[in-house]
């Protein structure tokens, strides 16, 4: 025997470390203790500041079977410790749920293990009521009902990663688990600060909604922030702060993770700071780039391995499922894709504004404060504030009056017998006017807080609805047509060697396609090729576009526009100003259609000018994208109310014409009216809305729908040039003047009538022509 412990005492450290590991009852010490531990940490998670219900979730869901009641031991003894009285009920919910899980596993019946959440949740709401009973409370019984709905979904989290399935999806099931019992361990240390600002958990937190929107398919990043988000800002309260800006992260982020990982970190990086420009005011803007910063740097240096088994968990079976059978399901994917990133921001959008909003404090709560700090050591307290209450509280109340309307309190505006009575009646009123000062500030800061959320919420909304927009755009195409592709192979085999034909139409204009392995295979009369397709289709085609590609040369053939569109524009500054304030903007997309848009800033001059520039170079931009000028208005009105202060705002008059269909849509933003002439007739498009930064909470205006068939003329006006201007002066004006520019210089001069020009006017004059079809 002794010389067995000499041998054991002479082996090396690292054999007697895997021996020791080799003993199960060592292993379920260790085991025994890392549980105790956990449960003891969870109980200083908190949600909504008061509520602790993470522990309660770890215990049952650890206890009992191979795990024992380490767990539950451990939050045991945290409620007990960390808590005190007020963590009893707790304590109690412990040891009804390890009686259960006692009885499921000594009687063979570990299958009702699956009722372990809901026995959770309602022993939480037995134990709590009977608490609550004692001071009962509306908003009590709301927050139990959250609590114990919380703790039985984290029980079945948490179980997911203590009894992994062997389904399928085990392998999503048990990351679900394991990210659970990480968000509750970062609740638990969220308190803790470095340098008094930055928080390593909400660090750790965006590193773990990093990996997972680099990782997971869809918009599996945008969940994850969202998910992670909220559990931190409730664990304060009902503030919301980090939702917002790591959803938007993780979708943006989860958009370019094929751009590898240091192009996805840049734009994780760069959407969070974009998002923290919304909420810059807030107090905890500033910790937040910090702890983005520090996330990305050790996001950069994760291992590999890590995240290839990251992905392979989130990836299983899910990007199969989506992924495109070939070249004619690629519409549907993206479709399906813009679809889903565009219903994560409409959830978004809900989460900022769908929440309870904070009770005012009422404003007997100013004089009770007051109390407490001028009377607590008053000898006449208990004659005032005790045997007295009533008829003290009819002295505030009789006071109440003026300081609403003074905004503070005098001595004098007591009553005589209780100024006389009170030994502290100048720092009482002094006292009570403070008070009522900061109940002003923070009723202002939570009015300013709703209007934030709300202008959030549309900026989401905007967004969305450009997603959405692209998305119904991609699955309303291409169509295919057999019948006449047969005849365009006919044609294309007169003119090409071999040809491989393709016809399609995208968005109502058909293209034709024809691809030849070799340029010797072209003909030599492009021309002619044209001219015959056009025949044989009954369409009017372009001339055709050689392309060269890997697999030969491709010979595209578009069909021609039916309108063709110009605008004239004529333009008169106000006086004393070196720059117009008016600026327009007209482009043609490559889908097709012709914009016009007329932009109107606040006020006159560079300031005006600058604003309405930047307004339609945004506009511009998602336009080019395929975005409808109404949804992207839509996107970019909110950051005009953001910078209404600073910028102002400006009125927008928005003009698309499809140049295939001649569908046109009218999109006013508190702008003057645009005329329509056409067929003798003047049709008025009048505003509905206020202008772009004015708007506030209401809803976006709807455009106005007109039908092209033949030529006709819009004439769009700025505020200044629309006062004199009607729709029969515009129609003898038309047909008596020689070209559209006359029309917009005549115009000018009638809204001035010779008056000196009291603000900048502007009007354009659209033209719109049908094109003749070419003789073939």
């Amino acid at each position: 025997m002794e010389k067995r412990k000499r041998a054991e005492r002479a082996l090396p450290l690292g054999d007697k470390l895997r021996r020791w590991g080799a003993d199960p009852r060592l292993r379920w010490a260790v085991c025994q203790g890392i549980l105790a531990g956990g449960g003891y940490i969870f109980t200083s998670a908190a949600l909504f500041g008061q509520a602790h219900p993470f522990a309660l979730a770890f215990g049952a869901a650890f206890c009992g079977g191979k795990w024992g009641f380490g767990a539950v031991l451990g939050a045991f003894a945290g409620y007990a410790v960390t808590l005190g009285s007020n963590g009893l009920h707790y304590c109690a919910s412990l040891l009804v749920c390890a009686a259960c899980a006692l009885v499921f596993s000594s009687t063979g019946s570990d299958g009702l293990r699956p009722l372990m959440p809901l026995c959770t949740a309602f022993t939480l709401l037995c134990t709590g009521s009977a608490l609550l009973m004692t001071q009962f409370t509306p908003e009590g019984l709301a927050l139990l009902l959250g609590e114990a709905g919380v703790c039985g979904a984290m029980v079945c989290l948490y179980s997911l990663a203590a009894r992994p399935s062997s389904s399928p999806g085990k392998e999503q099931a048990l990351l679900a688990g394991q990210g659970a019992l990480l968000l509750s361990f970062l609740l638990a240390l969220e308190p803790w600060r470095v340098f008094h600002i930055l928080s390593p958990a909400r660090a750790i937190g965006l590193l773990a909604v990093m990996t997972v929107a680099y990782c997971a398919p869809g918009a599996g990043g945008a969940g994850a922030g969202v998910a992670f988000g909220a559990a931190f800002d409730l664990s304060g309260g009902m503030e919301l702060h980090f939702t917002g800006l790591y959803g938007v992260a993780g979708l943006i982020g989860g958009l370019c993770r094929k751009r590898g990982r240091l192009g996805f970190g840049v734009a994780f990086v760069l959407a969070h700071c974009a998002a923290t420009l919304w909420a810059i005011r807030s107090p905890q803007a500033a910790s937040g780039l910090y702890e983005c910063f520090c996330a990305s740097v050790f996001f950069l240096v994760l291992p590999e391995g890590l995240l290839a088994r990251v992905k392979s968990a989130l990836g299983d079976g899910a990007a199969q499922a989506f992924a495109p059978a070939g070249p004619g399901q690629m519409g549907k994917y993206a479709q399906q894709r813009l679809r889903q990133a565009s219903r994560a921001l409409e959830a978004l959008a809900l989460s900022l504004t769908d929440v309870p909003v904070k009770n005012q404090e009422d404003i007997t709560q100013v004089f009770r404060r007051s109390a407490d700090k001028v009377c607590r050591f008053c000898p006449v307290r208990e004659a005032c504030w005790d045997k007295e209450y009533v008829s003290t509280m009819g002295v505030m109340n009789d006071v109440t009056q003026a300081l609403r309307k003074k905004g503070k309190l005098q001595a004098e505006d007591f009553p005589a017998y209780f100024a006389a009575r009170c030994l502290e009646i100048h720092r009482f009123a002094q006292a009570v006017s403070l008070e009522y000062a900061a109940l002003l500030r923070r009723r202002g800061e939570l009015a300013r807080q709703g209007e934030n959320r709300k202008l959030l919420r549309r900026q989401y909304e905007g967004v969305g609805g450009l997603l959405r927009d692209m998305g119904t755009t991609l699955l309303e195409g291409p169509e295919y047509y057999p019948a006449l592709e047969n005849r365009a192979k006919s044609v294309a085999e007169a003119y090409f060697r071999r040809p491989a034909v393709a016809l399609y139409t995208n968005q109502g204009r058909m293209r034709c396609e024809v691809r030849v392995s070799s340029p010797e295979d072209l003909p030599e009369d492009h021309g002619a090729f044209v001219r015959s397709l056009s025949l044989a289709l009954g369409r009017d085609f372009c001339p055709p576009q050689p392309v060269e590609e890997d697999k030969g040369t491709l010979v595209r053939c578009v069909e021609r526009e039916q309108f063709a569109v110009s605008a004239v524009a004529a333009q008169r500054k106000k006086e004393g100003e070196t720059v117009n304030g008016d600026q327009y903007m007209d482009l043609s997309t490559d889908d097709g259609r012709h914009l016009t848009m007329l932009a109107d800033g606040m006020g006159s001059g560079e300031g005006a000018a600058q604003v309405s520039l930047e307004t339609l170079s945004l506009l511009s931009r998602f336009a080019h994208a395929g975005c409808s000028l109404w949804e992207s208005a839509r996107a970019v009105t909110p950051v005009l109310s953001a910078r209404l202060e600073e910028k102002g705002f400006v009125t927008l008059d928005l003009l698309e014409i499809d140049l295939y269909s001649g569908r046109g849509a009218v999109t006013k933003y508190g702008a003057a009216p645009t005329w329509l002439l056409s067929g003798g007739r003047a049709r008025k498009f009048s505003s509905r809305a206020l202008p772009a930064g004015l708007e506030g909470g209401e809803s976006p205006p709807e455009p106005e729908y007109f039908q092209l068939k033949d030529t006709c003329t819009l004439v769009m006006l700025s505020d200044g040039a629309a006062e004199r201007i009607d729709g029969q002066w515009l129609l003898d004006a038309y047909r008596r003047l020689p070209s559209p520019q006359a029309l917009a210089q005549e115009a000018i001069q009638v809204a001035e009538q010779g008056e000196r020009p009291l603000d900048d006017r502007t009007v354009l004059v659209v033209s719109v022509q049908r094109i003749p079809k070419e003789p073939v």
